[in-house]
């Protein structure tokens, strides 16, 4: 008799630990299923960002090159029209289109920038004026000829304009790395402030606190199989940008620059 009420306890205990098991089982991969809907759903709202960015920045290229071409074509009719009949004052149609465009230019400098604090980074006063007219120009195309209005035309105009003015940035800041390393018997930078007396025009300031020195083997592997395989280098990062969703940080060392994805990150120490 008490064999079997010792064998039914056993049976009973042993029933009890295999659905114990089966419910840990069930609920470990309850949540790895989660976890992974929730990687699935970051990493598709990533890739929506990056295809609008690139389809945008795609955009803004083939816009540019067209009114290039349409202002030289342009330049060469009137310069050909002026030299057989001269233009009486006050009615030269080049002059009167100028003017125009550089009333729009400073409307939307003001509504960009100086009417939105912190928009403004210090870049933008390596933009000579041609560049504004011209990206004036194309916004208006980009966003059906009219100047951006809404909250997001605006936050997107304005990253248009600060990573035109961050690539001329990098210009001037990879000739400085690069003159570094030959003052110094080959070394790189390590600190920002290093790169100071190595630009060819003198440099604001707050445009170098914008940015760091950081070792190529702190960016993710992708980037030391495909850019820095020959070896760790110095990279002049960005610290970070004014607007993440609608701009990306820079990436400049001796070699090249470039724009890094949105969402990048370094790696975890």
């Amino acid at each position: 008799m008490s064999k079997r009420i010792l064998s039914a306890g056993v049976l009973a205990l042993a029933t009890g630990i295999a659905v114990y098991q089966t419910w840990l089982v069930n609920a470990h991969s309850q949540g790895l299923v989660d976890r992974q809907q929730q990687v699935a759903a970051l990493t598709e709202e990533r890739q929506h960002l990056r295809a609008e960015h690139d389809d945008s920045t795609s955009r803004l290229n083939q816009i540019e090159e067209s009114i290039a071409r349409q202002t030289n074509a342009r330049q060469q009719t009137e310069t050909a029209a002026a030299s057989q009949s001269p233009t009486p004052p006050g009615s030269d149609p080049f002059t009167e289109s100028v003017n125009s465009l550089k009333g729009e230019a400073e409307l939307l400098h003001d509504r960009l920038f100086r009417q939105r604090p912190g928009a403004e980074i210090p870049e933008l006063n390596l933009l000579n004026a041609s560049d504004w007219l011209l990206f004036t120009q194309m916004l208006s195309q980009v966003f059906g000829d009219h100047m951006p209005a809404t909250e997001a035309e605006i936050r997107k105009a304005s990253a248009i304009f600060r990573e035109k003015a961050k690539s001329v940035f990098q210009l001037n800041l990879q000739q400085a790395i690069r003159a570094f390393a030959q003052a110094n018997n080959g070394q790189q930078p390590t600190e920002i402030s290093q790169l100071r007396d190595y630009f060819e025009a003198p440099v604001d300031i707050a445009m170098l606190q914008r940015y760091r020195v950081v070792s190529s083997t702190a960016l993710p592997d992708e980037y030391q199989n495909r850019i820095f395989a020959s070896g760790p280098e110095s990279v002049v990062l960005e610290k970070q940008a004014v607007d993440p969703q609608y701009e990306e940080v820079t990436m400049t060392t001796r070699k090249g620059a470039s724009f890094m994805p949105l969402g990048f990150r370094l790696k975890t120490p």
